[in-house]
């Protein structure tokens, strides 16, 4: 069973980066904060690798995680491949908060846009809940006291401690992006629309940044879909900062 490790400080940071650079070309990512985009504040990072461990970043805690701890260099790096949903709000608020330029960005997102585009459907931008349904996707369901603070209170994230239904919540919406639905939406894309959707994700990436996006429809055959059901409930740990020599 995977673990959480949660990352409260910058050298214990650069120990986590350095596992996750040398084990997982492919990391799914999530941000979690308060008004999300250029204006908002990242509060804590979750990074989920091919093998299933996931790395909470407390940024809150200490915001050198980002540059001292090496996070930007995960985030820059056009080496791994970085999937999340939606990007355009996560990269905004890296850009603004931390002067972060978010690059190799596989949205699922826009990858669905695109498969609807193939399917000959007019495309439209599906939430994440709505994707892991579709895709029967079931994790982790957080307590009935968590989800009433997860729609009542836009600061959910900074709340210290981060306690294990937190985490768990936090790893449910972040895991199923790289262990199911990265690979699951590349086997479906065709190849002739490889282009398009690397435009589409540069374009969404940099929407919140001033940038514009690029419209087309493309049509193609219906492909095959799979489903995977995947339920868990993790381990918590804290990532322990490097011994000194």
């Amino acid at each position: 069973m995977p673990r959480i490790h949660l990352v409260s400080s910058a050298p214990a940071s650069e120990k986590a980066v350095h596992d996750i650079l040398v084990s997982s070309p492919v990391v799914g990512v999530s941000c979690k904060g308060a008004n999300a985009g250029g204006k908002g504040t990242i509060y804590l990072i979750v990074v989920a690798t091919l093998q299933g461990d996931v790395y909470a970043f407390d940024v809150r805690r200490d915001r050198n995680i980002i540059l001292d701890g090496g996070l930007i260099r995960l985030f820059q790096s056009t080496d791994v491949t970085k999937v999340i949903h939606d990007c355009a709000a996560d990269a905004a608020a890296l850009h603004r908060g931390f002067g972060v330029a978010l690059r190799n960005v596989f949205d699922t997102q826009v990858a669905q846009r695109v498969l609807m585009e193939e399917y000959g459907l007019p495309p439209r931008m599906i939430s994440k809940h709505a994707l892991f349904a579709k895709y029967d996707i079931v994790g982790y369901t957080p307590s009935a006291q968590l989800k009433r603070l997860l729609q009542e209170d836009q600061h959910v994230w900074a709340r210290r401690p981060l306690n294990k239904d937190m985490l768990n919540t936090a790893a449910a919406d972040v895991v199923p992006l790289v262990t199911v639905l990265y690979d699951t939406l590349k086997s479906v894309l065709k190849p002739e629309t490889a282009d398009w959707f690397e435009c589409l994700c540069n374009n969404h990436r940099s929407s919140q940044l001033g940038s514009r996006k690029k419209k087309t429809t493309i049509k193609g055959d219906n492909q095959a879909r799979r489903s995977v059901n995947e339920s868990f409930e993790m381990s918590v740990v804290k990532f322990k900062e490097p011994k000194e020599d």
